[in-house]
């Protein structure tokens, strides 16, 4: 076991290390669009260095409750393939999610145990995880991302806990380079 953890660690600093010699560029400096899937929401996207990206999404999301939230992310974002049209890169990183449910927990579909019609308070964290594409001909970025996390409803009397998981598709029109 002890060796297993030796050659993983070498790995992954090797990766690491390989990684930080490639000279690389954030493909954009902020974006800003629409990300849809387990939330509909408005997407910024900001990069604080070549490697490192802020994400913010404000939106409605649906799954579990219905909520009005806001869902802030730092990103890890490192090249896979770089050509003359476009840049593929994957992201890594994690968040929160603070909003306000307007439905029960199940959403419409809540048992009168949680109460319907009553508004609760949503917190919850989330580690996020995708691909993005940036296009260097047209201003424009793709990514997918998928988010497990675990959230939390909250109202005077219970508290009720979830995994708090989603898949979403962004696009943003991106600004600098």
């Amino acid at each position: 076991m002890k060796k297993l953890l030796v050659v993983v660690g070498m790995s992954v600093m090797m990766l690491i290390s390989g990684s930080e010699a490639k000279a690389q560029s954030a493909p954009y400096t902020w974006g800003i669009g629409g990300t849809v899937g387990s939330i509909n929401a408005l997407d910024f996207k900001f990069f604080l260095s070549p490697k490192l990206a802020l994400q913010v999404d404000l939106g409605y999301k649906w799954w579990w409750s219905s909520t009005l939230e806001v869902n802030p992310n730092l990103l890890y974002q490192g090249n896979i393939k770089t050509w003359g049209w476009g840049q593929l890169d994957w992201f890594v990183g994690g968040g929160l999610s603070v909003g306000y449910s307007f439905w029960g927990a199940y959403g419409l579909y809540s048992s009168s145990y949680y109460g319907t019609g009553y508004g609760r308070g949503k917190v919850g964290i989330n580690a996020d995880g995708g691909v993005e594409l940036a296009l260097s001909k047209v201003p424009v970025a793709f990514s997918f991302d998928f988010r497990p996390g675990y959230g939390m409803l909250f109202r005077k009397g219970y508290t009720w806990h979830f995994f708090d998981w989603g898949t979403n598709l962004s696009v943003r029109y991106c600004f600098g380079k």
